[in-house]
């Protein structure tokens, strides 16, 4: 496309906009977007996108300019309509509490009472059925577990947190969806005291809102370091996510329990696990088996 079609393009895409004739002026803006991407395009192509209930594709687009959505009142209502829109009810309520420390009090007042606004337009049949999935979903396999915690997003807050939290402790929820919960519950600020069943069988109390960021350890840091080498290889990419999501599974307590990141390293990439103690190779075992568990 040159710039000429690309102008006569732009100039259709928007006219069908404005005549909300939204189906056209998606494909003519999209065709836009991938060619010169910009704010400008994303904001008419956003538009296009919730003009035909496409919520999940706008909030999608957003995502891609997100500073800019945020630094305008107007667009970050049209965002949080469309993510509710969406049933990401928690990935609203995580993005308000993300960026509510910049708002003046009317800001928070306002988008706050939007949000529970829209909330509350979430018929109660729905609640219940998504509330049911999420807590049997430890009888489901592992890839209807995801997909359950995933639905699960479309709750209320209140009725999310309530039914979340009880998953913690069960032995058939997977350990990945105990430690996405976990983090989700962390971002929600949830100050509730929860059970948390642990990889090593043992149940612990635990504060979501004290958590620390799985990503902003030290540990974490060295440990990607140590992986990924200035080239960036794809094998180190490769070894590298499977460290992490190994490591994900020792949340919150992977600081405690590794306290030597390059011995842990071999442990849990299982090089030369011969010369590791007993307890730290079945730990090392355990962390594998559960990975190939959530891979299958």
């Amino acid at each position: 496309m040159d710039d000429k079609e690309y102008e006569i393009s732009f100039s259709r895409g928007i006219s069908f906009l404005e005549d909300k004739n939204y189906k056209k002026a998606q494909k003519l803006l999209a065709e836009c977007y991938l060619e010169k991407k910009n704010f400008r395009t994303n904001f008419f192509l956003f538009q296009a996108c919730y003009g035909q209930s496409d919520f999940k594709e706008a909030s999608r687009l957003a995502e891609e300019y997100l500073i800019e959505y945020l630094s305008d009142n107007k667009k970050f209502e049209f965002l949080i309509l469309a993510k509710m829109m969406a049933e990401d009810v928690i990935g609203t309520h995580k993005l308000y509490l993300q960026v509510r420390k910049y708002m003046n009090t009317a800001e928070k007042n306002h988008f706050f009472g939007l949000i529970k606004k829209e909330e509350s337009k979430i018929k109660l049949e729905r609640v219940q059925e998504l509330k049911k999935t999420l807590l049997y979903c430890g009888a489901f396999s592992k890839i209807r577990q995801r997909k359950a915690l995933q639905a699960s997003y479309g709750l209320p807050l209140d009725d999310f947190k309530e039914t979340a939290q009880k998953l913690l402790c069960d032995e058939n929820v997977h350990q990945f969806v105990k430690v996405s919960i976990l983090d989700d519950l962390r971002q929600l600020n949830d100050k509730r005291e929860a059970s948390y069943l642990f990889i090593d069988g043992k149940v612990y109390k635990i504060k979501p809102s004290k958590l620390h960021v799985f990503e902003e350890t030290k540990l974490f840091s060295s440990l990607k370091q140590q992986i990924i080498s200035e080239q960036n290889d794809n094998n180190d990419l490769l070894r590298w996510n499977e460290i992490k999501l190994k490591l994900s599974l020792l949340y919150p307590f992977e600081e405690e329990i590794i306290g030597n990141s390059q011995k842990w390293r071999g442990l849990l990439m299982l090089e030369n696990i011969q010369n590791y103690s007993g307890g730290e190779q079945n730990l090392a075992r355990k962390l594998e088996e559960l990975l190939v568990e959530w891979s299958g």
